[in-house]
């Protein structure tokens, strides 16, 4: 699994892009959606959090079904219907 921060343009601001994850894909705030780029199937899911004067950041979580396993589905899962805290992952 993967965790990375962009700007409301889509520039990357911290963490790292997964290799051969398609880097175009566009940001779109709480819509956990299946992508599939490079021969593998990823599922990621984007959080906005607004600051400052209307200033935006996006988290973005994502993993590939090839490189995860049930266990990891089942946490992801997990991860999506706990909300609390600051950020909707906390579990």
């Amino acid at each position: 699994m993967n965790d990375s921060i962009y700007d409301k343009n889509g520039r990357l601001l911290y963490g790292t892009i997964p290799t051969q994850f398609p880097e175009e894909t566009i940001l779109m705030s709480n819509t956990p959606r299946m992508i599939t780029g490079s021969n593998r199937k990823w599922m990621i899911y984007d959080s906005v959090y607004t600051y400052g004067d209307d200033k935006e950041m996006f988290e973005r979580l994502e993993f590939s079904f090839e490189k995860g396993s049930l266990f990891n589905m089942k946490v992801w899962m997990k991860l999506l219907v706990k909300k609390k805290g600051p950020y909707p992952f906390w579990i």
